[in-house]
C-alpha cells in the first residue's frame, strides 16, 4: 500500500504516476488553498477519466467531461465534514455505495474533503479501506493542516518532497 502527499500544483506528478500505471490508490493534498486544491484535483479527474485524452475544450464536447464537470457522475462521491466533523456514518456510506462496480468510468473515485475534520470512529472505520485497497478505487484526502490528521491515518501516508 501506497499513500503519497502532495503539496498544491503537484498534480501533474500524480498524473504521470497514473500515466505509468504507478498511481497509489489514496492521495493525501495537503494545500494552503481548498478551492485551488478542488479544481486541480477535477482536472485530474476528467485527465485520468477522459475517453479523449482530456482537453480544455472536453467539457463541452465530451460526455464524460461534461458529466464531471456538472457532478452528475454517480462514481464520484465528496465527503464534507458536517457540523465540523466527518463521522462514521458517512464513511460507511461511502463504503456501501463503493460496493457496486464504476460506472461511466474506470474508477469509483471518493474524496474527503477538509479529511482534518474525521473523527476517532471515521479514521478507524476508514483504516480497512486504506490498508485492503480494492481494484478500481482512488481515494483523495484533502487537507489545510496536516498536522491535525488524526495519527491513525498520517502514520500511513509516506511523505513526498
Amino acid at each position: 500500500m501506497v499513500i503519497a502527499v502532495f503539496e498544491n500544483d503537484k498534480f501533474n506528478i500524480i498524473y504521470s504516476k497514473f500515466q505509468n500505471k504507478r498511481m497509489p490508490h489514496a492521495i493525501l493534498v495537503n494545500t494552503n488553498c481548498m478551492e485551488k486544491a478542488r479544481n486541480d484535483l477535477n482536472l485530474l479527474i476528467k485527465k485520468i477519466s477522459c475517453p479523449n485524452l482530456y482537453q480544455d475544450k472536453c467539457d463541452k464536447e465530451c460526455n464524460i467531461c461534461y458529466q464531471l464537470e456538472n457532478n452528475l457522475i454517480p462514481s464520484i462521491c465528496d465527503i464534507y465534514p458536517f457540523k465540523m466533523t466527518i463521522d462514521r456514518q458517512q464513511i460507511l456510506n461511502l463504503k456501501e455505495k463503493f460496493l457496486a462496480k464504476p460506472l461511466y468510468l474506470d474508477y469509483n473515485i471518493y474524496i474527503i474533503n477538509y479529511c482534518e475534520m474525521l473523527n476517532f470512529k471515521s479514521a478507524t472505520t476508514l483504516l480497512k479501506f486504506l490498508e485492503e485497497p480494492e481494484d478500481k478505487i482512488l481515494g483523495f484526502y484533502l487537507t489545510e493542516n496536516l498536522e491535525k490528521i488524526l495519527p491513525t491515518i498520517r502514520s500511513r501516508c509516506k511523505r513526498k518532497p
